[in-house]
Order: C-alpha cells, then sequence, then structure tokens
C-alpha cells in the first residue's frame, strides 16, 4: 500500500482514492486478504483508513457535548460511544461523518497483524473436512482445517513446531500440512492424544474397525493423518510428526 501515499503526494487525495479502489479490488480476491476491502478511504493526510461505526450494543440515548458542537439524536436499538471517547476522536483528528452519522478513522497503518477480530468459518467446515477424506461421520465436532491454518499463519513463525495437547481428529496436522504445502513453510506438528475410548458414536466404531483401528480417539487422528499423507497433493511433502 506504500503506493498509495505516493500517488497521493504527487496527484492528491482524489487520485490516490481511485488507487487504493484498484489496488483493493486486485489484493481482495487473495487469500487472508480479504479484510483490506474495509480500509477503502484515503484522509487529507494520505492515510489509509476504515470508517469504524461508533454505536455500541447498549441502550439508546443522546448526545449533547457542548464543548465540541456534537449533538446526535438517539438510535432505535443501539448506544453511541462515551462522551469521552467521542471527544477524544475528535481532538485526535479521528472523528468523521458520513450522512451525519459520526464514525472513527480506524489506520491501516495501526493494525499489528491482518487477522480479523470476526472470523468466517464455521464448525460445519470442520464436518466437510472429514468428508472430503472419505471420513463422514467419524468425529462429532472436528475444527475447521481453515480456522486452524489462519490462526497460525496469522502468528506463526516459518521455521516453528507446533503443539497441539488435545489432537481430537487431527485438524492441526493437517493444517500445518497444508500451510507448509501453500505457502512454503517448515512447520513441524508434535499431536498429544490420550487413547480414550470412544463413546456414543457407533459410527465411528465402525469406520476405524473396517480400517484396522482399535476403538480410541488417539486413532482417529492416525487414521485422518494415513488418509492426508496416501492422498496424492500431499506425496511430495516432508513434514516433520511425533505422535503421542
Amino acid at each position: 500500500m506504500r503506493t498509495i501515499k505516493n500517488v497521493f503526494k504527487q496527484k492528491g487525495q482524489a487520485q490516490a482514492q481511485l488507487a487504493l479502489k484498484e489496488q483493493i479490488k486486485e489484493l481482495s480476491q487473495k487469500e487472508h486478504f480479504n479484510f483490506l476491502k474495509n480500509y477503502n478511504l484515503v484522509d487529507e493526510k494520505g492515510e489509509i483508513y476504515f470508517a469504524k461505526d461508533l454505536s455500541t450494543p447498549s441502550h439508546p440515548r443522546g448526545v449533547a457535548i457542548q464543548e465540541i458542537n456534537l449533538f446526535l439524536e438517539p438510535l432505535k436499538s443501539r448506544g453511541w460511544s462515551s462522551d469521552e471517547k467521542l471527544k477524544g476522536l475528535y481532538y485526535q483528528n479521528r472523528l468523521i461523518f458520513k450522512n451525519n452519522r459520526p464514525y472513527e478513522k480506524h489506520y491501516l497503518k495501526e493494525s499489528q497483524d491482518n487477522c480479523l477480530s470476526v472470523l468466517d468459518f464455521y464448525s460445519r467446515q470442520g464436518t466437510k473436512d472429514l468428508e472430503k477424506l472419505g471420513l463422514k461421520g467419524l468425529f462429532k465436532t472436528p475444527k475447521p482445517v481453515g480456522l486452524i491454518k489462519y490462526l497460525l499463519l496469522c502468528s506463526t513463525p516459518k521455521d516453528s513446531i507446533i503443539l497441539d495437547f488435545f489432537a481430537g481428529s487431527g485438524t492441526t496436522a493437517q493444517a500445518v500440512i497444508e500451510a507448509n504445502r501453500d505457502h512454503y513453510l517448515n512447520w513441524s506438528f508434535y499431536l498429544c492424544q490420550k487413547e480414550e475410548k470412544i463413546k456414543n458414536n457407533p459410527q465411528a466404531t465402525s469406520i476405524l474397525k473396517n480400517k484396522g483401528y482399535q476403538n480410541t480417539i488417539s486413532n482417529i487422528m492416525l487414521l485422518r493423518l494415513e488418509k492426508i499423507i496416501k492422498r496424492s497433493e500431499y506425496e511430495i511433502l516432508k513434514t516433520k510428526s511425533i505422535v503421542f
């Protein structure tokens, strides 16, 4: 996004805004860059920001701050941020208005990472991940591979060892393997899972028995790893693993 600042210096705010629009269109199509579509504005200093809503999930109230000449009618079902916050934003020149409604300037440069505060993942995605491996019904509440992979990519250096002390169905292992493949990383993983008997899941018991495994949760994890490693798209990988 440095090019936006250069466009701003050379051609002004309006052209910088147009250039930002084009960059967002391109980058938001890429994995983990979708969040950039929120940062769609350029301010008078050439900084990129998004307009953050200043309503809160609280009782509706009006605002009357004579000091900064700010007067707001109550909303129908939400409250406004505190007077102290509104005044602070005003004096920091971070209070902007759209359609007579106040918003906070939230700068891209202040984002310490690319992680979203609200993650667009659903528990059913974990079930579908197992279905793709031919293991439908093997585990009742598997975590989505995409979620674990996303969190690891947000926080984990390139040559890391990842420990999952409650490995369950082995989602972390699959996330590490896929991240190594897709992002040219060198992660290793350690999975820990007690050999607990499976209860209340006759379908999992049947699947394990047919595959020659005993009826334990740790074997669910091992069967999943076996499936992952045998898939052609994983054959070239050299992911290190030790399973306890």
